[in-house]
């Protein structure tokens, strides 16, 4: 017997349509040939998968009474041939089936899970990308061990401004909650005031929200007020503060 002629017995076999003769001849080969087990085992598997979408037929009373009677009249015995190992049951099968089914399950959750976890990823990767630079150096600044911060109130009162400072992260921040409205054609600009001696640290526009939070351009030394003033757009023209402070923080 070759193996296609062993395969043709096999689905005959799952399906419990050979007769004595063909089983004995299939078994044969099976024993001899343990390679083909795979075969009798998918097609006991697909026996089985169909099995559990048959609808249950109750048999004709001829039909069952003809099956006992040769099940009365034939030996039974449990032999197995000699060096063949005994197929598993079909309840053995249908469990492997579930288990194979719950598996993919399992795979597919895992990889919706793994999807999931890309997506946040990406999306967290999304917004520590697009944060701005000034609230990124605040960050830094209030995570640094020697951290410092001031604060101060506006001079027209209704607002604060805070800076923060640390010497080993080399940056200064400042916070303002409540700036003044200022026109169109005006920016703020911050300075540095040393010995008297303004200094200035850039200028800005508003965001247009409740809070702004701007990084001090240029090295902050000890001793220095933080100052906050309304200056033409882009800044003072000639490096000089042209109005008051509109807050004044001593650090």
């Amino acid at each position: 017997m070759n193996e296609k002629e062993f395969a043709e017995l096999s689905a005959a076999s799952a399906l419990g349509a050979l007769d004595a003769d063909q089983q004995q001849a299939f078994d044969l080969a099976l024993a001899m040939h343990p390679e083909w087990r795979g075969i009798a085992e998918r097609d006991l598997e697909t026996a089985a998968a169909l099995a559990d979408y048959a609808p249950e037929v109750e048999p004709p009373d001829e039909l069952r009474h003809h099956i006992l009677t040769r099940i009365a009249l034939t030996p039974q015995t449990d032999a197995i041939p000699v060096g063949a190992e005994p197929l598993p049951s079909t309840g053995v099968i249908q469990t492997q089936s579930r288990t194979r089914w719950m598996r993919s399950m399992f795979a597919l959750a895992a990889s919706l899970v793994l999807l999931v976890a890309l997506g946040f990823t990406a999306v967290s990767l999304s917004d520590s990308l697009n944060r701005p630079d000034a609230v990124v150096a605040l960050e830094q600044v209030q995570a640094a061990p020697d951290a410092q911060s001031a604060a101060a109130e506006f001079e027209s009162g209704g607002g604060e401004s805070t800076v923060y400072w640390s010497e080993s992260v080399g940056k200064a921040v400042i916070v303002s909650d409540g700036l003044p409205q200022i026109a169109e054609d005006q920016s703020f600009e911050l300075w540095f005031i040393r010995d008297n001696t303004p200094i200035a640290a850039g200028a800005y526009d508003p965001s247009g929200g409740d809070q702004d939070t701007w990084v001090l351009q240029g090295a902050m030394e000890p001793g220095d007020t933080i100052a906050i003033t309304i200056e033409p757009q882009g800044g003072s023209p000639d490096g000089v503060p042209t109005g008051d402070p509109v807050v004044a923080i001593p650090t």
